[in-house]
């Protein structure tokens, strides 16, 4: 992986450079530890499952691969404690192509659910914000609590591979079929698509209507997470389907490919307090959709145990 954090429980992660690596560490004990064979080791935290890892080529040798990390299979002291289960859904961990299925859940002894459940307490913003710039449709304050809503429904938080960065994602991934007629459109591409394939369909600026008194469905649901390997990285993704009504069965109207930016989504929860806009709506949709699903108690008190 190119990536790292240094404390489990932080949500602030950076690139793997020696540069960043060294300015971040100072070069202090635990993450500088020289082993029982008297050499240095380098070490810090997978950003997605907590687990520790190892820089490997941070003193070049000849034949060596570019700096990056790999996971190791132990606990360090002072680093981060080694979890199995964990590591096994961790998608930078992820050595073969995985299509996962939602039925999937982790194992009773990985704990990453309540840091996750507290990242959308204190961000739902900042989720909802990502979301839409992905998948390019305005999420409206009501639709957001709908989705949060699914999400809480299916326990998505305990899917196998739901990880620190992939909130935004899995929230749309969990939902149910959604309406997008009455909804504004950002992308060009979904704009063109659904009237040559609907021809009652208009768009009024940005927003999805239809022709007179017409009423035809056009919803939207998200399939086909996958998590595949590129070099040291990973590319994660899902695909977005834009579905009409043909003789009474869903047609296929649109369908694409959407790739999870982890780079915003990690920029957007790092803002310093007191700093950036806040949409205090979205925040309270959170506080009351959690608290209806008795989980706002649950998660603090777990996020206390950590």
């Amino acid at each position: 992986m190119n990536i790292f954090k240094l404390e489990p429980d932080s949500s602030q992660y950076w690139p793997l450079t020696h540069e960043i690596y060294i300015k971040k560490t100072g070069r202090e004990n635990p993450y500088f530890s020289k082993g029982t064979d008297g050499k240095m080791r380098h070490y810090a935290v997978c950003p997605a499952c907590n687990n520790p890892i190892q820089l490997i080529g941070f003193v070049k040798q000849a034949g060596e691969e570019n700096l990056y990390a790999r996971h190791v299979p132990k606990s360090i002291l002072g680093v981060a404690t080694y979890r199995q289960a964990a590591y096994d859904c961790c998608p930078l961990a992820a050595k073969n192509k995985i299509q996962s299925e939602k039925s999937a859940k982790k194992s009773a002894d990985d704990d990453l659910a309540p840091q996750i459940l507290r990242l959308i307490a204190e961000h739902f913003d900042r989720i909802i914000l990502v979301l839409q710039e992905s998948i390019g449709i305005f999420i409206s304050p009501k639709l957001a609590g709908e989705l949060l809503d699914d999400y809480l429904a299916e326990e998505a938080y305990n899917y196998k591979y739901a990880s620190l960065l992939n909130i935004p994602w899995m929230l749309a991934y969990f939902s149910r079929s959604k309406s997008l007629v009455g909804r504004v459109f950002f992308h060009d591409d979904m704009k063109q698509a659904i009237p040559e394939h609907i021809p009652q369909a208009v768009f009024s600026g940005n927003q999805l209507g239809m022709r007179g008194k017409a009423f035809i469905k056009v919803n939207v649901y998200f399939s086909s997470h996958n998590i595949e390997p590129k070099g040291n990285t990973i590319e994660e993704s899902m695909d977005m389907v834009i579905t009409s009504e043909k003789r009474g069965q869903p047609s296929v109207v649109f369908r694409k490919k959407v790739i999870f930016d982890y780079k915003k989504f990690n920029h957007l929860l790092n803002i310093p307090e007191g700093k950036g806009q806040r949409n205090h709506a979205l925040l309270d949709v959170a506080t009351k959709t959690l608290s209806q699903h008795s989980l706002i108690k649950i998660q603090e008190q777990l996020c206390r145990d950590l």
